[in-house]
C-alpha cells in the first residue's frame, strides 16, 4: 500500500510539473515585468551625473557640492550581500586605481 501511495504521489508531482510547464509555454512571450522596467523606480534610463541631495546616517542633508570636490565614485551598497558585495568592492577598487593611474584623482 505504501508503495502504491509513493507511486501515486510521484505521478501527481510529475503531472503538476507538466501542467505548470505547459501553462508557462502557452503564456507566450508576455513580459510580466515590462511595466516595471519602463519606470524610473525599478529601471528605465536614469540620467547619470548632476546635482543630488541625500540624507546622511545622522539625518543631515548632504548635497553634491558639499562632498564632491574631485572625481568621485558614489556607491550605494547593500545591507547584507555575501555574494555581491565582495565583487562590487573589488570592481570599485579597480575603478579607483584606474582613475589614479590616469591622474584623474
Amino acid at each position: 500500500m505504501t508503495r502504491l501511495l509513493a507511486i501515486a504521489a510521484g505521478l501527481a508531482v510529475i503531472a503538476g510539473l507538466g501542467i505548470t510547464y505547459a501553462m508557462t509555454m502557452m503564456k507566450g512571450e508576455d513580459d510580466q515585468f515590462a511595466q516595471c522596467r519602463a519606470s524610473n523606480v525599478a529601471g528605465g534610463a536614469a540620467q547619470i551625473g548632476g546635482a543630488f541631495t541625500l540624507v546622511s546616517e545622522t539625518g543631515e542633508t548632504v548635497t553634491d557640492k558639499e562632498v564632491i570636490d574631485q572625481p568621485s565614485l558614489i556607491y550605494f551598497g547593500y545591507t547584507f550581500c555575501p555574494d555581491v558585495c565582495p565583487l562590487d568592492g573589488a570592481r570599485n577598487a579597480a575603478a579607483v586605481d584606474l582613475l589614479e593611474d590616469r591622474g584623474a584623482m
